[in-house]
Order: structure tokens, then sequence, then C-alpha cells
């Protein structure tokens, strides 16, 4: 599919489907809490580029979920704008209660990768009809120590172990095959595709733009991310 003109005519509208990093939420690790930050990336882009936001993103949000938030908000979906959408980090888990319990098991994740694949494409083509242009979000790396310990907490990790294969590096390559399919989404939608994970990678201690809980990017991630998105929208403006 041909990829739309992003011009400034789009600017003034946001709307953002997605799961906890595209609501903006972190975890407080003296309060052990999840909160919004005030620093959230669409709060920094929004007040650049001056833009009406809807954000309809959800905590623990699957493509699934987003997909099914569309279809109960579309009505309010009226003026022509871009949709940043961000799914993958809880498409990509599993029910670890259940693993723990019985890790010698075939476990299906939340959403199998090709179901997520077709989800995100159905819920790009919804947009596009709408005369919204989706930008995709690639998935920002997860701490996979931190992550394991977080979720495992309370329960088994000698058998969650044994389903990961006796290292928690697994769950990185499993999180990251799902970004992988990013690229291929964009290329058969026509929709934007803005990579965020490489900048972290990038640095010498990602870690330290992550959350204790592993998953979800802190307040310097987000700022980061923000940095990010700020820059390659506008290369794309000047693209065109």
């Amino acid at each position: 599919m041909t990829q739309a003109i992003l011009d400034n005519r789009y600017l003034s509208n946001w709307y953002i489907f997605g799961d906890s990093v595209c609501k903006g939420i972190i975890y407080n690790s003296v309060n052990k809490r999840y909160e919004l930050s005030k620093q959230n990336f669409i709060r920094i882009l929004s007040r650049k580029f001056k833009a009406k936001v809807k954000n309809f993103a959800s905590f623990g949000a699957t493509v699934k979920k987003g997909l099914t938030i569309f279809q109960r908000k579309k009505e309010e979906i009226i003026e022509p704008g871009i949709a940043f959408l961000g799914f993958g980090g809880n498409d990509c888990d599993f029910f670890w209660a259940d693993v723990a319990q019985q890790p010698g098991i075939d476990h299906q994740p939340n959403v199998p990768i090709d179901s997520y694949f077709e989800l995100y494409k159905e819920l790009i083509n919804n947009l596009q009809e709408k005369n919204i242009i989706p930008v995709i979000i690639n998935l920002p790396p997860l701490d996979p120590d931190r992550y394991f310990n977080r979720f495992s907490e309370g329960l088994n990790k000698e058998n969650i172990l044994i389903f990961l294969g006796g290292s928690t590096k697994r769950i990185y390559q499993w999180h990251e095959s799902y970004n992988s399919i990013l690229t291929k989404l964009a290329i058969e939608t026509g929709a934007y595709y803005i990579d965020i994970r490489q900048k972290f990678l990038e640095e010498i201690n990602p870690e330290r733009y992550i959350c204790e809980d592993g998953i979800h990017p802190n307040d310097a991630g987000q700022k980061l991310i923000a940095q990010i998105l700020y820059e390659k929208i506008n290369e794309m403006l000047t693209a065109q």
C-alpha cells in the first residue's frame, strides 16, 4: 500500500492506541505502584506540536484489545490526523501463573504472533479508512532479568526457567520476535514506522531508561522517546 503524505494538516489531531507505554505509565519504585508519568512522551510532544490528543491507550492492552477500543471509540475519530500505535509488549506475554504450574506443556502467548500481525493490520486499515495516518512505534527493549524478577514474584521461578529453556535471555528473544515483524507490517500497510528501540540499544547502559519492573520506560526513557519522535516527525515532514 502507498504511504500517505504526512504534512502539517495532520499534526493538529492525534489519536493514541497502545499499551501502558503509550499511556505514559511508569513503575514507581518507592511507592511500589504504577502511575502516570508527568513527563510522558505524548504530553511532551503534543505540547511541542500544539496537538489535540485523544489517548485511547490502555494499561495491559494487546492489539486485540486495541481493535476493540477502536470499534468502541471510532465515532470520536472525526478529524483527520495521526494515530500513534504501540502494541506488542503484552501481546507476546504469557500467563505466567499457568506456566509456573505446568512448565512442560505448550503455553500460548496472549496473542500469537500471526494473529498479532493480522489484527495490527486490521487496526491500521480501519484507521486509514477514516483518513487517519498510522504511525507504528516499535517496542522499547526490556531488561529480561528485571522483568523476570517482577512477573515471577510469588511463583515457582524454577519452573518458569524450565519453560524458558533455562535462561531469561529467552524473554528478550521472544519480545524481539514481535518487534521484528513491525517493519513488514509497515511495508504491507503503508503505515509510517518509527524505530525508538535502536536509540535505547545504542546507549552504554540502556537499563537506566527502564523502570525497576524491567519493561516500562522510566521518566528518562519517556523523555528519550519524545526526543526520538520529535526528530523523526520533523524529518518526515521535511522529506515530503
